[in-house]
C-alpha cells in the first residue's frame, strides 16, 4: 500500500457533498444530490479496486496498519457526524413540509418530492460512507501479518478433546 493511495482514501472520506448539506430552491436539487452521491460512490469503488489490486500484488503490509487505523478512526467520526447532519436536514425538511401544508396541494406534493428525494440521496450517501469504512477495516485486517492457523473442527468430540488437551 502506498502513501499516495492512503492519502487518496483519506481525501475520499473527507469530501462532503454540498448538494446534500444545503438544499436550495433550485428545481434540480434532488438530481444534483443523486449525481454527487453516485459520483462519490463510483470514485470510492475505483479506489477500492486500486487498493485491492495493490494489496494482491504486494501482499500484507503490517507497516500500513497504523495509517489505516488512523484513517478508520477519522472515517468513523465522520460517519457519526454525517448521521447528525442527516437528522438535522431531516428536521429542516420536515419544517419545510409543515410550512408547505398551508399552500396549494401542488406545493405540498412538490415539497414532499424534494424532501423524499434529498433524504433518499443522503441516506444512500451515508450508507455508502459506512460501507467504505467497513472496506477500510477489511483492508487493514488484510494487511496484518499472517498469524498461526488454528485448527478447525467438524466433529464436536474432536473439538472437546482439543480443548481438554489445551487445558491440561
Amino acid at each position: 500500500m502506498t502513501i499516495a493511495l492512503i492519502d487518496a482514501l483519506a481525501d475520499h472520506m473527507r469530501w462532503q457533498p454540498a448538494a446534500l448539506d444545503a438544499p436550495s430552491d433550485e428545481d434540480d436539487v434532488v438530481a444534483r444530490a443523486d449525481a454527487v452521491t453516485a459520483r462519490w460512490i463510483e470514485e470510492g469503488d475505483a479506489l477500492r479496486r486500486q487498493a485491492w489490486r495493490l494489496h494482491e500484488r504486494l501482499g500484507p503490509q503490517p507497516d500500513q496498519i497504523a495509517s489505516l487505523t488512523e484513517l478508520i478512526d477519522q472515517a468513523d467520526a465522520q460517519v457519526d457526524a454525517f448521521a447528525r447532519r442527516y437528522r438535522s436536514l431531516e428536521g429542516r425538511l420536515e419544517r419545510m413540509m409543515q410550512r408547505s401544508m398551508v399552500g396549494p396541494v401542488e406545493a405540498q406534493a412538490y415539497a414532499s418530492e424534494i424532501r423524499d428525494g434529498l433524504l433518499r440521496a443522503m441516506a444512500r450517501y451515508g450508507l455508502a460512507r459506512a460501507d467504505f469504512v467497513l472496506f477500510l477495516k477489511a483492508l487493514r485486517d488484510a494487511n496484518r501479518a499472517p498469524g498461526p492457523v488454528s485448527p478447525t473442527f467438524d466433529d464436536g468430540d474432536a473439538l472437546i478433546a482439543h480443548l481438554r488437551a489445551a487445558l491440561a
